[in-house]
């Protein structure tokens, strides 16, 4: 973060405040997208979320063997993704968010017979 402040020239008193900065967010996005850009898009982000809190095996974020505890996440960070899904639907209704159901890779096997 400090990186992104310093190339972007953004004064912070405490790194934290930098988590909710809409240039830092944006830089994040722009290059999140340069490091996906190849991917195919169900596996590019539609939305993110930068939390100053960082995942550890002491916070309980983390295993052991440091794989993300996924229904803690998704507890401590319900109402994230709850407006996450909630911005999304609302892109979807307007008509600016493609279905992702009509993305969908078509099948390696090919037509059922």
């Amino acid at each position: 973060m400090d990186e992104i402040a310093e190339k972007l020239q953004i004064q912070y008193g405490h790194v934290n405040e930098l988590f909710s900065n809409p240039r830092v967010i944006e830089e994040v996005k722009a290059r999140a997208a340069r490091l996906t850009g190849s991917l195919p898009k169900h596996e590019q982000f539609r939305e993110m979320f930068l939390s100053p809190e960082e995942f550890s095996i002491a916070n309980g974020l983390l295993t052991p063997t440091l794989k993300v505890k996924r229904r803690e996440v998704e507890r401590r960070f319900a109402d994230v993704i709850d407006q996450m899904y909630a911005r999304f639907s609302e892109r979807r209704e307007r008509g600016s968010e493609p279905d992702p159901r009509r993305e969908a890779a078509p099948s390696a096997a090919g037509p059922a017979a």
